[in-house]
């Protein structure tokens, strides 16, 4: 359940506690849609790899919260949580935007008409970000549920649309997630990414990646 109310007043989506009594949260985060205790279950800090001329930029580890928030949000269809995810990082994704045309990979089309949406452009919706869709896939395929050498099956299942226009900029790919790496490698077979973005990653996937880790000041 969400509170509503008519006043400025702000409140954790997830709890309903009030994040304006955060005094922190309330002078230094505006953006804000999760309280303290909660945000700080998410964890990690942003991270940054750069490899083979590509820049991975990571928010989060990806841990037991991360997978309970997004079957809540995916499966359980609350969609009213969308502005949580990416409310933080809200004037890096815009400024980014500006440069970049922001690609998201998508759900199959099984899974869009279950929930009613697409995940990924809700989040985007809230921070008032445009992205685009140009994929498709060819099946409904649950990459968490099979191990690590069957997700490379991924590359007969993630599509190109033959016809869809991309504003002339370079090309920045966002997924929520990414636990071995294989459908963003497969986005980045069909559509070359200078810069790719997830909201999480596993942490075997991180683990492998530190020796591109570079220093989020320096980038």
């Amino acid at each position: 359940m969400h509170i509503a109310n008519s006043s400025n007043e702000r409140y954790c989506l997830l709890c309903n506690k009030r994040i304006d009594e955060d005094f922190e949260l309330s002078n230094f985060i505006q953006e804000e849609r999760l309280c303290t205790q909660c945000r700080s279950q998410l964890k990690g800090e942003k991270r940054v790899f750069v490899k083979d001329g590509k820049k991975w930029i990571i928010y989060h580890e990806y841990n037991d919260f991360i997978e309970r928030l997004l079957f809540r949000y995916k499966e359980q269809r609350d969609v009213a949580i969308s502005p949580i995810f990416l409310s933080p990082y809200k004037n890096e994704l815009k400024a980014l935007s500006k440069k970049y045309a922001i690609v998201i990979l998508c759900s199959s089309n099984e899974k869009r008409q279950f929930r009613a949406f697409e995940p990924l452009i809700e989040w985007f919706t809230s921070i008032h970000v445009e992205v685009y869709s140009p994929f498709y896939k060819s099946m409904d395929w649950k990459q968490s549920s099979l191990s690590f050498e069957k997700r490379k099956g991924i590359s007969m299942v993630l599509k190109k649309k033959e016809l869809y226009n991309l504003p002339k900029r370079k090309i920045l790919l966002f997924d929520d997630v990414i636990t071995s790496g294989a459908t963003m490698n497969r986005a980045l077979e069909l559509m070359p990414g200078e810069v790719i973005v997830a909201f999480a990653a596993h942490p075997s996937w991180i683990q492998k990646m530190k020796p591109y880790e570079k220093s989020c000041e320096k980038m």
